[in-house]
């Protein structure tokens, strides 16, 4: 199941982003780039991604209330995800940042994939709070990787671009043209 939405710009997940964006200096200097959002209480979590330095990790505390209205607007969707406060760092949030407008800027390097990993079901809510591009669309694949449809992440209006999908959905994003792209990514457990 894929659903495409909108988002108000005042919708406080889009305000939440915006902050997330003001917490990463000089972002603009990286082509492709990608954080962890957890909360200061998460540190075994931090701890446990033995593979990422601190550095790749963004900490906010208003987390747990976006959360929250993710998965309500999810659960108003037809999703039904089941979030456990108190194992939240099964609920992976990610922070990413595309942009060609200079020399740094490299091709994802997740490739395509699902988001069900390590036996965790999911369902997955991606906000497009900042999207100025050409290309960059979600693609969606069948199970030989041949594209199905491509959807365009950016939005004519002054809202904002939300795709909910389950966590078997194949996709990827498909490479930048030129401009940039912002998004905010959650896999929430079912």
């Amino acid at each position: 199941m894929i659903k495409e939405s909108t988002l108000d710009v005042n919708n406080d997940i889009i305000k939440f982003a915006n902050e997330l964006k003001l917490l990463i200096p000089n972002i603009e200097k990286y082509g492709w780039y990608k954080k962890f959002v957890c909360t200061s209480d998460n540190k075994d979590y931090i701890k446990s991604q033995s593979f990422n330095k601190i550095s790749n990790f963004i900490v906010h505390n208003k987390l747990i209330d976006i959360i929250t209205i993710v998965n309500t607007i999810m659960n108003d969707n037809g999703f039904n995800n089941i979030i456990d406060y108190s194992n939240i760092e099964k609920i992976n949030v990610e922070f990413h940042y595309a942009n060609t407008d200079n020399e740094n800027y490299e091709y994802p390097w997740s490739g395509i994939h699902n988001d069900n990993v390590n036996g965790i079901l999911v369902n997955t809510f991606i906000c497009y709070f900042d999207v100025e591009c050409e290309g960059g669309e979600l693609a969606i694949y069948d199970l030989d990787e041949n594209i199905l449809s491509k959807i365009d992440v950016s939005s004519k209006s002054l809202n904002k671009k939300i795709i909910m999908f389950s966590g078997d959905v194949i996709h990827n994003p498909l490479k930048l043209i030129n401009g940039h792209r912002y998004a905010l990514s959650f896999q929430i457990p079912i």
